[in-house]
């Protein structure tokens, strides 16, 4: 019952506090567990704290190899960054720390051996700086495999025969959110910037940038609904961060993301409107962009290769230019009635000459007829 019990706890803890997922298969087994050491008593797996400008707070950790053999491993702070469409990541190991990262000491990447199945407590101070404004801060105490430059990288063939670099190593971090004065937050998101491109089998992928400019995290809901130059409906697709937790923490942006895997955009001009809902509050843009001659035959080129998508048919060219095609059809179809009404018109003409012309001939010989009867 207590090897249940642990085994148990540790899937637990693995559930609330693995921030960042290994890059590898999911046959690759972890490695080791981070966790924190009031896990137990606050029922969670990360750190939450009331601070106050200028005040130290002390923070333990157990590191535990999971392994039969000895390990090694990074350990080092980062800062809290949202992923894809909002998330929980955390900067890298050489990237440069700009928010409570950068609070959290000791500073930078060290290096930590375990031995075969060996737990390690690791502390870490949090220097909360005078000046920290209301709102909600979140840094990451991070773990990851040490592994040689050689053995980080391995090659990979996609669906499309694109040779691709995976990331082997190992990557899991548990959060310490500091709150101060969380009722006096600021809440302030933008929508920046929009960008449509093709992705390596021809999709079409739609990448939004929403940065939270306030001083607390978000999970916003919203849409992206994608139309041609008459209005028809093309791509809408809605979101909700909420309930899977997908944070965008204070002061970074989330590439919100989007691929179209149904249809090919033909060439043309294009709006795209996106808006998010946070907080009680609502932000909204809509974008312009075009489609070339030439971007949309690569993608048709591209989708065929990987054999996704047949040649576009003239139904799909119908369907995707619904008003355009409805005029062209209108004015095919005056054209035809047009046609057989001028038809009409020089028919009837024609046979009226005919009858014109039939009534003189028995006019001309009735008159004839007349005048020799007479001699």
């Amino acid at each position: 019952m207590k090897t249940i019990g642990l085994k148990i706890g540790t899937i637990v803890a693995l559930f609330f506090i693995v921030l960042g997922s290994s890059t590898v298969g999911a046959q690759e087994e972890v490695k080791f567990l981070l966790s924190p050491v009031k896990a137990v008593e606050q029922s969670t797996g990360f750190y939450r704290d009331t601070v106050s400008g200028g005040e130290t707070k002390n923070y333990d950790f157990y590191l535990q190899n999971l392994k039969d053999e000895p390990l090694e491993v990074w350990v080092y702070p980062a800062d809290a960054k949202p992923g894809a469409n909002g998330g929980k990541l955390f900067s890298g190991r050489e990237e440069k720390l700009t928010a409570v990262g950068s609070w959290i000491e000791p500073s930078g990447p060290h290096k930590v051996s375990l031995g075969a199945r060996e737990k390690q407590k690791l502390s870490f101070k949090v220097k909360v700086p005078e000046d920290i404004v209301p709102g909600q801060h979140v840094g990451v105490v991070a773990v990851e495999e040490f592994l040689d430059e050689t053995d980080r990288q391995t090659p990979e063939v996609n669906s499309t025969n694109a040779i691709m670099l995976i990331e082997k190593a190992q990557r899991m971090g548990v959060q310490i959110v500091l709150e101060h004065q969380v009722e006096q937050a600021k809440h302030e998101m933008s929508i920046d910037d929009f960008k449509h491109e093709y992705i390596a089998n021809g999709y079409s992928q739609f990448t939004v940038k929403l940065s939270n400019k306030g001083t607390i995290l978000e999970r916003p809901n919203g849409l992206l609904q994608v139309r041609d130059a008459e209005g028809n409906g093309i791509f809408s697709e809605s979101y909700n961060n909420q309930p899977k937790e997908r944070s965008i923490y204070a002061g970074t942006t989330a590439d919100m993301i989007y691929v179209v895997q149904d249809k090919v955009l033909l060439p043309g001009e294009y709006s795209a409107y996106f808006e998010a809902n946070f907080s009680g509050e609502k932000v909204s843009k809509t974008f312009n962009f075009t489609v070339t001659e030439a971007e949309a035959q690569k993608s048709q080129d591209a989708l065929n290769h990987a054999g996704i998508l047949q040649k576009a048919s003239f139904w799909d060219w119908i369907q995707n230019n619904l008003i355009l095609a409805i005029v062209i059809g209108i004015i095919f179809l005056v054209f035809v009635i047009g046609f057989f009404l001028l038809l009409f018109l020089l028919l009837k003409k024609k046979k009226k000459e005919q009858d014109d012309e039939q009534s003189k001939s028995k006019l001309t010989s009735h008159q004839f007829s007349v005048s020799r009867s007479r001699h």
